[in-house]
């Protein structure tokens, strides 16, 4: 991520996104699991639109890569 951007985003892996989202208090040890980095090989990178920038845009072609726009 350092290529991309000095800041790394919160990952959840599946099996941990009811565990983050369960109400109550969340020990240190299972913050802890929460935090450790999201393995890289499971990560691609692709540029985007600019759309993505800007909160007030919520739709699926934030996200959509480049290629997707050059097409049309």
């Amino acid at each position: 991520m350092a290529e991309i951007h000095n800041r790394m985003p919160s990952i959840l892996a599946a099996g941990r996104i009811q565990q983050w989202i369960a109400p109550g208090p969340i020990s240190s040890e299972q913050l802890a699991e929460f935090t450790e980095p999201y393995p890289a090989d499971q990560m691609v990178a692709r540029p985007v639109s600019s759309r993505v920038n800007n909160p007030r845009n919520d739709s699926p072609d934030c996200i959509a890569p480049i290629s997707d726009f050059n097409r049309s």
